[in-house]
């Protein structure tokens, strides 16, 4: 207990100087003597428990110390332990501890991967929406993937939203049976024009393929002996040509060789007939083109207008 009181005497010293006679002065002392001895004994005791408390202290610091101490000791033999064995499995099997640069053996941590009873591992994945189950509960990675494709499956697309015609609606999709009917209506697309790619170009090209032009002559040039008394038309569409033409001979002799060059358009080789005129003894004349060269062979008859006209090909 603590001392919270000064001594006081001043009641026993005011005694003592009062006190008419020797056992009123003897009373006077007894009575200061026990304050005194009551205090000091007071005093003494709370040293003493003060004393007592600091060794308590000072044993219960020791032994946290040494609990620390035994602690640390035990936790470092520990890791110790653990390296040591990791070292020996490493030397029996030849297989180490895996780290993050190093294969070798390990264990799943509970939260990414888990192991069944068998051994088998497998990814585990947090199911914070409730996709497959409880909100906040893990669940394998395989059966998020199924719960996600049916929540998919049943609420961006419905099966009835797959119809199998071809329509216009945002609100629906093309089933595959669709699909395969569009396509066998379209045909095989391998068999387009080089360098077209869809149907549209394919038309368009066939289309500007039909277009007729008439192509320019002016340049072309009559052998001698050969004079042209029309003129000569070549016609294009596409790789088809067409020409049409008269022609006269200067001599009534045998022909064979060249009589127009330098044409617009080179073509496949053709036979054609030159034609007779319009005297019926005219002598017969054949003709063939090859490139762009024009090529007769026949007995003419002199200063008869001969016409021709055929179709070939762009070479």
């Amino acid at each position: 207990m603590a001392v919270t009181d000064r001594i006081d005497l001043q009641p026993e010293i005011a005694q003592w100087k009062d006190a008419p006679y020797g056992r009123d002065v003897r009373a006077a002392n007894v009575a200061a003597f026990e304050k005194i001895e009551t205090s000091v004994n007071a005093a003494i005791d709370n040293v003493n428990q003060a004393s007592e408390n600091a060794n308590q202290a000072v044993t219960s610091a020791d032994g946290a110390a040494s609990r620390a101490e035994t602690a640390e000791t035990n936790a470092k033999k520990a890791a110790e332990d653990a390296k040591k064995a990791a070292e020996d499995a490493e030397n029996i099997t030849g297989i180490g501890i895996m780290t993050t640069d190093k294969a070798g053996i390990g264990k799943p941590d509970g939260e990414t991967i888990n192991a069944d009873v068998d051994g088998t591992m497998r990814a585990i994945i947090l199911d914070a929406l409730g996709l497959a189950g409880e909100a906040g509960q893990s669940v394998g990675m395989q059966v998020m993937i199924d719960a996600v494709a049916q929540k998919v499956a049943n609420e961006l697309l419905k099966k009835t939203d797959v119809i199998s015609q071809i329509i216009n609606d945002a609100t629906k999709a093309a089933s595959m049976a669709a699909l395969y009917s569009v396509n066998q209506k379209v045909g095989d697309t391998s068999k387009l024009p080089a360098g077209v790619a869809d149907l549209a170009t394919a038309a368009a090209q066939l289309y500007s393929n039909l277009e007729v032009v008439k192509l320019d002559t002016s340049k072309i040039t009559y052998a001698p002996g050969f004079i042209g008394s029309g003129p000569l038309h070549i016609y294009k569409m596409g790789r088809l040509i067409v020409v049409t033409g008269s022609m006269t001979f200067s001599a009534s002799s045998p022909i064979n060789g060249l009589a127009i060059s330098n044409l617009p358009v080179s073509c496949v080789s053709t036979w054609f007939d030159f034609g007779s005129s319009w005297l019926a003894d005219s002598g017969n004349v054949m003709g063939a083109i090859t490139g762009t060269d024009m090529h007769l062979a026949g007995n003419p008859t002199s200063n008869v207008e001969y016409r021709y006209q055929f179709v070939t090909f762009e070479a």
